[in-house]
């Protein structure tokens, strides 16, 4: 869109500090598999969606937890649910308590311009990845290999049942996406472009 006002339009993707966001130690094979959301207070309520989800999968698995990071509201009768508040200095230590990380989104103009920046750190930390697949989630995530995209109820179940029963599948998915974001947004890699795109703009000045 950019490109309609401006001949010398760029997309620069946002960066991920792997130095910062250090791989999750390797997975176990275990009964008391964590879900984890990390977010704010404005997007938790997107875990509503999952609502009909967390209720199949609690019954199949009873020892499977949902830990919402950053959220402090949802609640919900089927699943147990960990609220921990955010922190800079323990989003990481965090991040490697999950197994799996969800991103849901609505089905709406709004997920369009959504930057996958939940989904792109939880790849950063080796972690496989359940995203709706909308919008810029589907060019960040390549479905089977680095992460999985879903759109309905029965999408969300199935995917999340392999990745509870397959603690392998969880180690595999989980290093090809921290693989695939060092090649694609490590910070050493695209600090050097944005510096030099910064250093173009101002001789331009």
């Amino acid at each position: 869109q950019a490109a309609e006002y401006c001949p010398d339009a760029r997309t620069f993707e946002v960066a991920e500090n792997l130095e910062r966001y250090t791989q999750r130690p390797p997975q176990t094979a275990q009964d008391d598999v964590t879900i984890g959301w990390l977010g704010s207070p404005s997007t938790e309520k997107y875990l509503h969606l999952l609502a009909p989800v967390f209720c199949e999968i609690a019954k199949k698995y009873p020892g499977v937890k949902l830990k919402v990071v950053g959220g402090g509201s949802f609640s919900s009768e089927d699943i147990a649910v960990e609220h921990v508040t955010w922190n800079m200095d323990t989003e990481v230590a965090q991040l490697h308590t999950f197994d799996i990380g969800i991103m849901p989104l609505p089905e709406e103009e709004w997920s369009l311009g959504k930057s996958g920046g939940k989904a792109r750190t939880y790849m950063a930390v080796g972690l496989p990845v359940v995203a709706t697949g909308i919008g810029y989630n589907c060019q960040l995530i390549e479905d089977g290999q680095t992460g999985f995209l879903v759109k309905d109820h029965a999408d969300w179940v199935n995917t999340l049942s392999r990745l509870i029963e397959d603690h392998t599948l969880r180690q595999s998915i989980g290093a090809a996406a921290r693989a695939d974001v060092a090649e694609r947004f490590a910070l050493t890699r695209l600090g050097p472009q944005f510096v030099a795109i910064l250093r173009e703009v101002a001789g331009c000045a």
